[in-house]
Protein backbone atom coordinates (compact mmCIF):
# COMPACT_ATOMS: atom_id res chain seq x y z
CA UNK A 1 0.00 0.00 0.00
CA UNK A 2 1.61 3.44 -1.02
CA UNK A 3 0.54 6.49 1.63
CA UNK A 4 0.82 9.74 0.40
CA UNK A 5 0.55 12.84 2.11
CA UNK A 6 -2.80 13.19 1.73
CA UNK A 7 -3.78 10.33 3.20
CA UNK A 8 -2.01 11.56 5.95
CA UNK A 9 -3.49 14.88 6.22
CA UNK A 10 -7.28 13.11 6.21
CA UNK A 11 -6.14 11.09 9.22
CA UNK A 12 -5.13 13.94 10.50
CA UNK A 13 -8.42 15.80 9.94
CA UNK A 14 -10.13 13.12 11.50
CA UNK A 15 -8.03 13.39 14.63
CA UNK A 16 -9.03 17.03 15.01
CA UNK A 17 -12.60 16.55 14.20
CA UNK A 18 -12.43 13.90 16.95
CA UNK A 19 -11.21 16.34 19.00
CA UNK A 20 -13.48 18.94 18.17
CA UNK A 21 -11.53 21.33 15.29
CA UNK A 22 -13.11 21.07 12.04
CA UNK A 23 -11.12 22.97 10.02
CA UNK A 24 -8.02 24.46 12.47
CA UNK A 25 -5.75 27.61 11.60
CA UNK A 26 -2.04 27.10 12.03
CA UNK A 27 -2.68 28.46 15.72
CA UNK A 28 -5.79 26.49 16.81
CA UNK A 29 -4.84 25.63 20.19
CA UNK A 30 -5.00 22.12 20.99
CA UNK A 31 -5.51 21.20 17.09
CA UNK A 32 -2.54 18.77 15.78
CA UNK A 33 -0.49 19.53 12.83
CA UNK A 34 1.75 17.38 10.29
CA UNK A 35 4.83 18.60 10.20
CA UNK A 36 6.96 17.21 7.11
CA UNK A 37 10.52 18.26 7.09
CA UNK A 38 13.55 16.90 5.46
CA UNK A 39 14.38 14.26 8.65
CA UNK A 40 10.77 12.92 7.80
CA UNK A 41 7.43 13.60 9.56
CA UNK A 42 6.49 14.69 13.19
CA UNK A 43 2.84 14.80 14.15
CA UNK A 44 2.62 18.18 16.62
CA UNK A 45 0.17 19.79 18.86
CA UNK A 46 -0.66 23.39 18.94
CA UNK A 47 0.13 24.69 22.29
CA UNK A 48 -0.56 28.36 22.21
CA UNK A 49 -1.96 31.06 19.93
CA UNK A 50 1.65 31.88 18.27
CA UNK A 51 1.21 28.79 16.92
CA UNK A 52 4.17 26.89 19.24
CA UNK A 53 3.60 23.23 19.20
CA UNK A 54 4.65 19.97 21.50
CA UNK A 55 6.06 16.86 19.72
CA UNK A 56 3.14 14.49 19.81
CA UNK A 57 5.37 11.63 17.86
CA UNK A 58 8.03 11.66 15.10
CA UNK A 59 11.08 13.25 17.54
CA UNK A 60 13.69 11.86 14.93
CA UNK A 61 11.40 11.71 11.78
CA UNK A 62 9.27 9.09 10.85
CA UNK A 63 8.67 7.47 7.16
CA UNK A 64 5.03 8.00 6.27
CA UNK A 65 4.11 4.48 6.47
CA UNK A 66 5.51 4.61 10.20
CA UNK A 67 2.78 8.24 10.32
CA UNK A 68 0.13 6.68 9.28
CA UNK A 69 0.18 3.39 11.50
CA UNK A 70 0.92 5.73 14.44
CA UNK A 71 -2.37 8.21 13.40
CA UNK A 72 -4.58 4.52 13.07
CA UNK A 73 -3.63 3.79 16.01
CA UNK A 74 -4.82 7.06 17.88
CA UNK A 75 -8.10 6.99 15.84
CA UNK A 76 -8.47 3.41 16.89
CA UNK A 77 -7.65 4.01 20.50
CA UNK A 78 -10.30 6.99 20.82
CA UNK A 79 -13.08 4.70 19.64
CA UNK A 80 -12.55 2.25 22.55
CA UNK A 81 -12.68 5.29 24.92
CA UNK A 82 -16.21 6.55 23.30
Amino acid sequence: MKITKTDLEKLVSRLNKIHGFNDPEWNTIGSYHLHISGYGISIEKIKNEFGAASLVAGINGMSKQECYYFLIGLLEGGKQHE
